[in-house]
């Protein structure tokens, strides 16, 4: 807001009135930063997150690639190969429970891909609704 000095106001109230509302927006204008400044952070975590998860999985392709095109004397199992591999998805899983606590958008990001759409059976397929319903057995105490 740019005030020129030939539109400012005479009278002694008229300007504490515009110094006050200029106060205000003020006010407003810090406490936006200041949120600006909590996401931001919140932001630069999931990053720093997502940049661990990144260099994990860098890491596996490095493996199944030296795996696959390395010397013989090199290459790995299958059986460890999907050890390291589930070491990996549960750190990744932890990690990103840790992160859902801490952080709104990690939570919002993860419940958005919870509730992903998988599809819906296709309507041409017949659809049966079944019951069961558990045997009753009468238990007698022996006496």
């Amino acid at each position: 807001m740019t005030l020129a000095l030939d539109t400012l106001p005479d009278d002694a109230e008229s300007l504490k009135a515009l110094i006050a509302r200029l106060a205000a927006q003020c006010g407003q204008f810090e406490h936006e930063r200041a949120a600006w400044r909590q996401e931001k952070a919140a932001l630069a975590a999931e990053m720093e997150r997502l940049e661990a998860n990144n260099a994990r999985l860098d890491h596996i392709v490095m493996v199944l690639r030296r795996n696959r095109f390395g010397r013989s004397s090199e290459r790995l199992t299958e059986e460890q190969i999907n050890l390291a591999l589930e070491d990996v998805e549960t750190g990744i899983a932890a990690e990103d429970a840790k992160a859902e606590k801490q952080s709104e958008t990690a939570k919002r990001h993860g419940a958005k891909n919870r509730r992903a759409n998988r599809g819906r059976l296709p309507a041409h397929l017949p659809r049966e609704e079944l019951v069961i319903e558990p045997e009753s057995k009468t238990c007698q105490a022996n006496v």
